[in-house]
């Protein structure tokens, strides 16, 4: 099923190769502030964790966070030179590294786990209940994301046909109302809006055997011109983004008054949600995949090696 790529791409390239270096020359991370681009989300979490523990500053970073609507704003903004890092959908990161867009690939976000699913496909009780079931119109955040591929790669591994859906975009607050209208046959979502989906008596199929069992679902990017002018700040932020993670991963209670702070979603909704994990290293066998996939679909017209992505000092 051939999907044109996400218009962002373009415009991104030609943002950055516009946008001026800074020069850095006596700087340190502690003189600079570094400007993060988020949104009110649980996968930014990682930033959050980072600023309200102390993390980032520990680690001699002045961050300040900057909130967006989508991923997509982000990717807009860090290629007007309005922020230094983002976080990318793991699709739109690639997609803009296979044109040339001047970014480099610092640290993964959130990991997407068979063994607890954080994308879905939400459908009717009375819906689809197999991938041979799945077909018509589907809802999706856009037709270039993560949960899309996921989709179309668990639907053609699983005696289903991709060629047999078409997606169309929703913002996720819509689509449970959507299904249950019947407007679409199904949502790709994410929480909290699958919790939602499952306490309005809707079910959620997860895309297990899709892309991978674990693979990279978001991930932490700067713009090329930034990451060369700041090499003292590049390793400090890549470190701390991996300790905020950490802890995260292993204090899920401690972290929903954080979360419930930042993205106004109330401590009992957050607590109930599935909680998948933030990466703690870099594990290019949870990259290539995805890759692997976006060429399979057209995303990307050829693939290449995920050790391509890994940002290094002077490439």
């Amino acid at each position: 099923m051939a999907l044109t790529r996400s218009g962002f791409v373009s415009t991104l390239a030609a943002a950055l190769a516009s946008a001026a270096p800074r020069t850095a020359s006596a700087q340190t991370a502690s003189t600079v502030t570094t400007r993060i681009g988020v949104a009110p989300v649980e996968v930014c979490a990682e930033a959050f964790f980072g600023v309200d523990l102390g993390i980032f500053k520990k680690a001699g970073l002045d961050v300040e966070l900057q909130f967006f609507p989508s991923p997509g704003a982000i990717s807009a903004a860090l290629g007007g030179n309005a922020i230094d890092v983002g976080l990318f959908d793991s699709v739109g990161l690639i997609a803009a590294h296979s044109h040339n867009v001047p970014i480099v690939f610092l640290a993964p976000g959130k990991l997407y786990e068979d063994a607890a699913p954080e994308i879905g496909l939400v459908v009717r009780v009375d819906g689809p209940r197999a991938a041979k079931d799945v077909v018509g119109t589907v809802a999706a955040p856009s037709i270039n994301n993560i949960g899309s591929l996921a989709i179309l790669a668990w639907l053609d591994r699983n005696g289903g046909d991709s060629k047999r859906i078409k997606f169309v975009e929703l913002p996720f607050p819509a689509m449970n109302d959507a299904v249950q209208r019947g407007t679409v046959i199904g949502a790709v979502s994410v929480e909290p809006w699958l919790s939602d989906a499952r306490d309005k008596g809707m079910r959620t199929i997860t895309p297990a055997n899709g892309i991978a069992s674990l693979f990279v679902a978001s991930a932490w990017v700067g713009s090329q011109s930034w990451a060369e002018a700041h090499p003292a700040v590049v390793g400090p932020f890549v470190s701390a983004i991996y300790t905020a993670g950490r802890w995260g991963n292993n204090n899920h209670a401690a972290s929903i008054p954080i979360v419930s702070k930042y993205t106004k979603l109330p401590p009992e909704i957050l607590a109930k949600m599935r909680h998948g994990h933030f990466a703690e290293a870099t594990d290019l066998k949870t990259i290539q995949p995805v890759i692997d996939a976006m060429v399979s679909y057209a995303y990307i017209p050829k693939g290449f090696s995920a050790t391509d992505l890994i940002y290094r000092a002077g490439k």
